[in-house]
């Protein structure tokens, strides 16, 4: 069964004539051409059922650049609804395993790239003030609104 966001994207992509123009700009595309965006939106125009996201679907390269969507001839806001899939997906559960990883590691560092010493003390040396951190509450929200953890995310340290 379709959800109305599902139903309103469906919509929105009844216009899409398959030009490419979409494809031939989105560097995604470029790198991984079997997972162009042109295969996504047929995939989900021609779908019987709600959205069934995959761990390696374009919607987790997209780079939110806006070339797909500046360039749409019929003015297709895609990357916007990139997101929306994208957002859909968290909900059902369904994300890379390097996203999990990076709310991992903010959960323990409070960064998703936490600096490395070498940084620190340099930072120091050259007088520049210490990074700042984002309080606990908020990297607490973000962690929520992203996804509830699973007993593999409360390690004290992050998997590599």
């Amino acid at each position: 069964m379709e959800t109305d966001a599902y139903k309103k994207i469906k919509q929105l992509l009844t216009v899409c004539y398959q030009c490419g123009t979409c494809a031939s700009t989105c560097a995604a595309g470029l790198v991984k051409p079997d997972k162009n965006i042109r295969k996504l939106i047929q995939r989900l125009v021609n779908s019987e059922n709600e959205f069934e996201p995959e761990e390696d679907d374009l919607i987790w390269l997209c780079t939110t650049c806006y070339q797909c969507e500046d360039r749409c001839p019929e003015g297709i806001p895609l990357t916007t609804l990139l997101i929306q899939l994208k957002n859909m997906a968290v909900e059902k559960g369904v994300f890379p395993t390097s996203i999990r990883k990076e709310i991992e590691t903010l959960t323990v560092h409070s960064f998703t790239y936490p600096p490395v010493k070498s940084i620190l003390s340099r930072r120091r040396r050259l007088g520049l003030p210490e990074l700042p951190r984002p309080a606990d509450a908020e990297v607490q929200t973000l962690i929520k609104l992203a996804c509830p953890l699973d007993e593999t995310t409360n390690s004290q340290e992050p998997t590599t």
